[in-house]
């Protein structure tokens, strides 16, 4: 499988990397640091990515719309956005848009691999709002509870 993360900041970039490559080592994992970056990678590329993972703001990326844009202008890709500040009509919109997941730069590595996967597997992620919320409001979502919740959107029974 092949992944491009898409993310001008280095630590962000070298941590999901790391995480990804770790959990998932069959993985060809490619990177982009800014929107030019990002164009020329999905343009030059054959075949296409299975999973881009794009910060929704960053050089080249100024928010949902340039994402939007990115969308019409590569309908066989599939994408998810990374963002450590988005809000829940940004999030709808880029959804909308046909964004396959929005992925909170607040999640837990555990968490960001569990999206990655479901997002690989044809699903489409988003967030709880406590997830998006960065806590602000004290609800956190406990190990168990986030476990419960990703075998939900999974499918899964709640037993």
């Amino acid at each position: 499988m092949r992944i491009l993360i898409a993310d001008d900041h280095d630590l962000v970039l070298d941590a999901v990397r790391s995480l990804l490559e770790h959990e998932l080592p069959d993985a060809d994992i490619s990177v982009a640091r800014n929107g030019d970056d990002l164009r020329n990678s999905l343009t030059t590329q054959d075949p296409e990515f299975d999973l881009a993972l794009v910060d929704l703001r960053m050089p080249g990326i100024t928010g949902v719309q340039d994402i939007k844009d990115l969308i019409a202008e590569f309908p066989e890709q599939r994408f998810a956005i990374l963002s450590g500040v988005a809000g829940q009509m940004e999030i709808a919109a880029l959804m909308e848009s046909g964004a396959r997941g929005f992925i909170p730069k607040t999640m837990p590595g555990d968490g960001l691999v569990a999206a990655v996967r479901l997002i690989l597997a044809g699903q489409v992620f988003t967030p709880t709002q406590s997830e998006t919320d960065n806590g602000a409001d004290g609800a956190a979502l406990t190990p168990r509870e986030r476990e419960v919740l990703f075998c939900l959107q999974r499918g899964e029974s709640n037993k």
